[in-house]
């Protein structure tokens, strides 16, 4: 089962860019996670993502819930990065 997140308005290093993701579930179990931010300065699309993936041989996470509890920091990372003058 593929379940989108709303996208939503998002700050992203003091610009305003759009948070949105998705999850895809089997048999009840989150399989795959991707919380993504995307935002343009200037000319430069810049996106930034967290996921888990189950499948992947070199997980960043071990778990969908250890990428959940990281959320709320990665939210807050987004918020307050800094780019490089345009």
């Amino acid at each position: 089962e593929f379940q989108a997140d709303e996208p939503q308005e998002a700050p992203v290093g003091g610009l305003t860019g759009v948070r949105f993701g998705f999850t895809g579930v089997v048999d009840g179990q989150v399989v795959e996670r991707h919380v993504n931010y995307a935002v343009f300065q200037g000319e430069f699309l810049y996106i930034m993502v967290a996921h888990y993936d189950q499948a992947d041989p070199e997980p960043s996470w071990t778990s969908a819930g250890d990428l959940e509890s990281f959320i709320s920091t990665f939210d807050e990372l987004i918020a307050n990065l800094l780019f490089p003058v345009s």
